[in-house]
């Protein structure tokens, strides 16, 4: 149970530069966060590059995010260790790279990385010669040797030993490693082919088979896939909710498997919003829990995490009318605008880690978010041991002596601290101490108010203000959804500001995008996922609106992407443009992680626009998109994004038209948005939405002579270029659902 904050909630995204360096006039907070190291940093630039090879020394490149935590530990371990610095910068030219800002650099290094150790993360630590080829790497290094491995400086000594005396065994190997990169994730390979077909050819069974395995890892008791650490991961979820439509309404046996299905993704939605992964204070979702039951997490928050959270309890919400999982979207819908808004667009992160108090120098991850005993007692009952503090330490498993295990907190960091998990009830809480569910609600709800205020005088988390267009993409999208579903039209008004706010700053005269903001536009092209993204959260506004020219210009932004990023060849997307001759390889992704991939996106979106524009060319490059991802046929579960996709192309014939008589807005008209929420609270999720008007009507024969009927909103529901009788009510529509 989260609360809203008040106005008062503040943020702290400021950076202190003192000292010139040649980071301090970049737009990255990352990178600004390391201005004043001792190391002498370049930003990714054809000044460092010349450096390199004016004076024959290899790069020194670092990745990693401002709101990383071990990317935090390291920079306070080596970067402003002095010693440190001064060997790199005799012998090294580092390079520092916000991975969100750059992508493109971040994918080409994280594959070699991956290949050269198996594992990956930031930060990432990679050596390249002056050409940029990498030829050793990893992730966090600790400063000094321990327990029989390197620390950092060990390693630079070997590595500058190594470059001056076996320069040309390194750049072998290196060369070795680029080549079976370029054949496996770049140009010349070929993903896919004749092995996806099938799934296309097959689309139930393969859609069937991704989900058998993820109910095969599914965690009965704590909800989940897969073991510790658990990851929210909301592509999974909604693949399930579509597969769960899919049988609900099946033969017996399937339906069991639906049934499986719903409470499945019920269970594991339910345990992430009673448990640690949301901050039931201020609301907003973590970024992963480091046990099995959501309890620890790391402490980060993402806006893609928040966005696409959003669409899985709405998900939830239409599927079961429960209005528990409606509350969870709004108030994390709240946390977004209050804290991660300009008040036109979205910013990217909060950190993991911030100063447990004012005068401290580094920070402690969680420090905001836990308490102790002491400071519990005292905030929530002005000291004393009353009902209050029993009943809300009852309800969120509060202890004299914390509630976190050691197992979840190897550092120590978290000794004697509480952080809340809503283990119990509110009906189990009142009847243990003679309550009623209400009274232990408005109690709850009155100490996390209370927790909130002393919160706000705790240090806040370094806030992460760049705007970036993917993620701002899926936020609006959010939005947008939750506007339709949740007939909130502040949320939808919110939605439309952020994608003016895009056209406006990051919508170039020549049909480009840009990639990020913050305060300025930074000299950096949109990549994949920046273009795929936004036009699903346009999509999205546009079902919500009904306004054409959203939907005009989602056209217009996938025929430019189609442009830039098509492989004429094998099919499918690149995430990059090929224009950065810095960019090694031009590589594809079709795994569905963290965010889903942009081409698994994009082959939704291509799915949508060919059936709301009635445009066949869009529809068959969904279908050549999917087919070149080599998981929907070998293992669906890695690309459940990209089955969301395979099943739109599968089952997208219901479409919804509705015809509004002339001069009708639909935030004025109360019967047209009762017929827009009984449509958008449909569990149908390859259903199309579309609002017939003169270039709709071109678009579609079938709909050329639909009007409004009686001088009312109209439906027209129309399947595989027919229409049955169209409805202008409430009641006709329910019966046409058969939902009466």
């Amino acid at each position: 149970m989260s609360t809203s904050a008040t106005s008062t909630e503040q943020r702290d995204s400021s950076t202190h530069i003192p000292r010139k360096s040649h980071l301090s006039h970049e737009q990255s907070p990352y990178l600004l966060q390391h201005s004043e190291n001792p190391v002498d940093w370049y930003p990714w630039s054809d000044q460092a590059f010349e450096l390199a090879r004016t004076q024959d020394k290899p790069i020194f490149l670092s990745v990693g995010y401002s709101t990383c935590h071990w990317c935090h530990v390291m920079a306070h371990e080596s970067f402003e260790n002095e010693d440190i610095a001064e060997y790199l910068n005799e012998n090294f030219v580092s390079i520092k790279v916000d991975r969100e800002e750059r992508p493109d650099v971040d994918r080409v290094y994280m594959a070699f990385v991956q290949a050269f150790t198996h594992h990956g993360g930031w930060p990432m630590s990679v050596f390249l010669t002056p050409d940029l080829k990498p030829f050793f790497g990893g992730t966090y290094f600790p400063p000094e040797d321990k327990y029989g491995r390197p620390g950092f400086k060990t390693i630079l000594q070997r590595i500058a030993k190594l470059w001056n005396e076996n320069r040309e065994a390194l750049i072998s190997q290196s060369d070795q490693i680029m080549q079976g990169l370029q054949q496996h994730t770049g140009e010349a390979s070929a993903s896919g082919g004749a092995h996806s077909e099938v799934a296309l050819q097959q689309p139930d069974k393969y859609l069937k088979l991704g989900a058998m395995k993820f109910m095969n890892q599914f965690d009965n008791v704590e909800g989940g896939f897969g073991d510790a650490p658990k990851f929210p991961r909301p592509s999974i979820l909604n693949y399930l909710f579509r597969v769960y439509h899919m049988y609900k309404e099946s033969d017996k046996e399937m339906e069991t498997f639906a049934d499986q299905i719903l409470r499945a993704c019920l269970l594991t939605l339910d345990k992430m919003a009673n448990g640690g992964l949301k901050d039931h204070v201020g609301g907003g979702f973590h970024r992963y829990s480091v046990d099995e039951e959501w309890h620890v997490p790391h402490f980060e928050k993402m806006l893609y995490d928040q966005s696409q959270l959003v669409y899985s309890y709405l998900d939830a919400y239409v599927a079961t009318g429960n209005e528990f999982y409606a509350d969870i979207a709004r108030e994390t819908l709240s946390y977004v605008q209050r804290i991660m808004s300009n008040g036109d667009a979205f910013f990217s992160a909060e950190d993991a880690d911030s100063k447990p108090t004012v005068d401290a120098t580094h920070g402690v991850e969680g420090a905001f978010y836990v308490y102790e005993y002491k400071e519990l007692k005292e905030t929530i009952s002005g000291g004393q041991e009353d009902d209050t503090l029993k009943m809300f330490c009852e309800l969120y498993d509060c202890r004299p002596g914390g509630n976190v295990k050691p197992t979840s907190d190897p550092h120590g960091e978290l000794k004697n601290k509480n952080h809340l998990i809503q283990r119990k009830t509110f009906e189990e809480v009142a009847k243990n101490y003679n309550r009623t569910t209400v009274e232990v609600q408005q109690m709850a709800k009155d100490a996390l108010q209370k927790l909130l205020a002393f919160r706000q005088k705790r240090p806040r988390p370094h806030l992460d203000d760049k705007i970036l267009v993917s993620w701002n993409g899926l936020m609006l999208g959010a939005f947008a959804k939750a506007g339709a579903i949740l007939d909130n039209m502040e949320y939808i008004d919110v939605a439309e500001k952020c994608a003016r706010f895009m056209r406006d700053k990051f919508y170039t005269d020549n049909g480009i995008l840009m990639h990020s903001y913050r305060e300025t536009i930074a000299p950096i092209e949109g990549y994949l996922n920046d273009y795929a993204f936004l036009i699903h959260g346009l999509l999205d506004l546009y079902e919500a609106t009904g306004r054409i020219d959203w939907l005009e210009w989602a056209q217009t932004l996938q025929e430019k992407q189609n442009e830039l990023f098509w492989d004429k060849k094998n099919h499918g997307y690149f995430e990059v443009t090929g224009k950065d001759k810095s960019i090694l390889l031009r590589m594809k992704e079709n795994y569905d992680g963290a965010e889903p991939a942009g081409s698994s996106v994009s082959a939704m979106n291509l799915a949508r626009l060919g059936t709301l524009l009635g445009a066949h060319t869009f529809t068959s490059m969904a279908e050549q998109c999917l087919a070149q991802n080599e998981y929907l046929s070998r293992a669906p579960h890695a690309a459940p994004h990209a089955a969301c996709a395979l099943h739109q192309v599968a089952h997208s014939g219901r479409q919804f038209a509705l015809v509004l008589p002339e001069n009708t807005r639909i935030r004025e008209s109360q019967e047209t948005r009762q017929l827009l929420h009984l449509i958008q609270n449909r569990l149908d999720p390859a259903k199309s939405l579309m609002f017939k008007d003169e270039f709709i009507g071109m678009q579609h024969e079938y709909l050329k002579d639909a009007t409004p009927k009686g001088g009312k909103s109209t439906v027209y529901l129309c399947e595989h270029g027919s229409c049955q009788q169209p409805v202008n009510s409430v009641e006709g529509l329910k019966k046409l659902l058969h939902e009466e």
